[in-house]
């Protein structure tokens, strides 16, 4: 059933008042619902300024629910932005001090990244690849949703991933100062330059590691007769898992590729031959994998191609 329409005097009212009184007042004058009036005015252009007439009940309720509750509890009440809301309490010194456990929708284990295990190790590894910082915690993507699956296994997470229609990529966003934190004590570089200066890290179990950012940037393929084991990163990352790769799977040192257009900034490091790429793949994988920790695709890729 399509919704009642708005008419020329609804539509003055809201330009004439929304802006400084907010949509709980409009509502109460026109018959509509708050967000009925929120999502009419952005759709005509009514940007709501902070809110200009605060009346002693309003201010009173900030008194004494503001501390506990704070901006989002009473702005929904009151019928402001929640930024107004914080704004004058701040101007009325009332504070709050958000205890971060009561209000957490998600839970996820968020020590896990403070355990030096090869399951912190693989998830690590899997973030490095194809992971990034954000403000309050860390975001994983790929097409591929049964990685995410297995990552929040891992994890014990709760947290849904959402699909960007645009490039058919999935997010996994966990939400967490602490593990924020924990992520940039366990990397040796600035970590908003990680596409560019991204350095292999020293205190974590190698092979899990390794296996986990192969699972996210490398590559294992089969041309006529023999395979080849792929891995992107940033050069000094690379050379860092090399030498994991040179000591524990007795191989040479090879040069880099570096893909047009990268400007050597981000490069390849590629392995050619059945006997290379078996020993890599044995160390990474194990055969069968022993520890349970690794993700069924390249591996089972590999087994197919073996057979």
């Amino acid at each position: 059933m399509p919704g009642r329409l708005w008419t020329q005097a609804e539509a003055q009212y809201v330009r004439d008042f929304y802006p400084s009184f907010g949509s709980a007042f409009c509502a109460a004058q026109i018959d509509r619902a708050p967000y009925a009036i929120r999502m009419y005015a952005k759709s005509i252009g009514v940007v709501s300024a902070s809110r200009v007439h605060w009346t002693a009940a309003d201010e009173q309720f900030l008194q004494q629910n503001y501390p506990e509750h704070g901006p989002e509890f009473c702005s929904k009440y009151i019928g402001c932005g929640r930024d107004a809301a914080r704004q004058r309490a701040n101007e009325l010194g009332f504070s709050f001090k958000r205890q971060k456990w009561q209000y957490r929708k998600h839970q996820f284990n968020q020590s896990f990244f403070s355990n030096n295990s090869e399951e912190t190790a693989f998830v690590f590894g899997f973030w490095m690849a194809d992971g990034c910082l954000t403000r309050d915690g860390l975001d994983f993507a790929q097409k591929d949703t049964r990685i995410l699956d297995y990552i929040q296994v891992l994890l014990g997470s709760d947290y849904p991933y959402y699909l960007n229609k645009d490039n058919g990529v999935s997010h996994l966003k966990v939400c967490s100062v602490k593990v924020r934190e924990d992520i940039k004590k366990l990397c040796l570089f600035d970590l908003s330059k990680k596409t560019s200066e991204a350095r292999y890290p020293e205190d974590v179990d190698h092979r899990s590691f390794i296996r986990g950012y192969f699972e996210g940037d490398g590559c294992i393929c089969y041309s006529r007769t023999s395979f080849s084991f792929s891995i992107t990163g940033t050069p000094e990352f690379l050379w860092g898992l090399q030498k994991q790769l040179m000591s524990y799977c007795d191989l040479r040192q090879t040069k880099f590729s570096s893909p047009q257009g990268k400007n050597g900034l981000v490069v390849v490091l590629r392995y050619y031959g059945n006997r290379q790429v078996s020993r890599i793949m044995g160390w990474l994988y194990g055969d069968p994998p022993e520890d349970g920790i690794f993700l069924d695709g390249k591996y089972a890729k590999y087994q197919r191609l073996l057979g």
